[in-house]
């Protein structure tokens, strides 16, 4: 009976300390990067609406970007590095990453609460050659001891008058993998699946074709 109660002493002494590892984690999607094989010095109006329906819900919180899970399988939010909306961390990410290829990005922040018209009709006013909007159907990780990404995101690219001309969407719930040190793996983990998820939505041939389009 004694190392019983020992062991279970310890059990609980070594979730609390996992505990204690997963709380107030962060992640960067601000600073990723992506390679997109569009090319072009045109003017591009980028936005990002979350439409996640758990924000939609008011149940998270638009910085929410997954969970980290402490020994019992407790679960921990996981937000954004900048404290932002994790819309506004993609639109970051996605026009540094057409900035990067020449073209010349402007921004509109969203609220979950704006509809996709009014999204686009800001971006209208922008007068830009293309305009870009990402809709967050889904976007999540989950850590215990694998990482999973959970996933849906259209990227649509409209002309000036906002005609729809190309349309790229991913779906899916993809293993991660696991590492040592459960929370610096899944932060990693999920940076390099952001970049790799941008750029096939960037790398689109339709979406690449209307962004080189005369």
């Amino acid at each position: 009976m004694k190392n019983t109660w020992r062991s279970l002493g310890v059990a609980a002494i070594t979730a609390a300390l996992c505990a204690g590892c997963v709380m107030g984690q962060k992640y960067n999607y601000a600073g990723v990067v992506g390679d997109a094989a569009a090319n072009g010095n045109s003017r591009v109006g980028v936005a990002t609406h979350d439409q996640r329906p758990y924000v939609l819900a008011g149940t998270k919180a638009s910085n929410v970007v997954g969970l980290l899970r402490g020994g019992f399988g407790n679960p921990f939010d996981v937000t954004t590095e900048s404290g932002q909306p994790l819309a506004t961390d993609m639109t970051q990410a996605l026009a540094a990453s057409l900035a990067k290829k020449g073209f010349r990005t402007v921004t509109v922040v969203t609220t979950p609460k704006d509809t996709a018209e009014s999204v686009l009709d800001r971006l209208k006013v922008m007068a830009g050659h293309s305009l870009i909007v990402m809709t967050l159907s889904e976007w999540r990780s989950d850590t215990l001891v694998n990482t999973g990404l959970y996933y849906e995101v259209t990227l649509r690219v409209f002309d000036p008058a906002g005609k729809e001309l190309a349309l790229a969407r991913i779906q899916g719930a993809d293993n991660l993998g696991s590492g040592i040190n459960t929370a610096s793996y899944s932060r990693n983990a999920v940076a390099e699946a952001f970049k790799r998820k941008l750029e096939e939505l960037l790398n689109h041939p339709d979406v690449v074709r209307t962004l080189q389009r005369p």
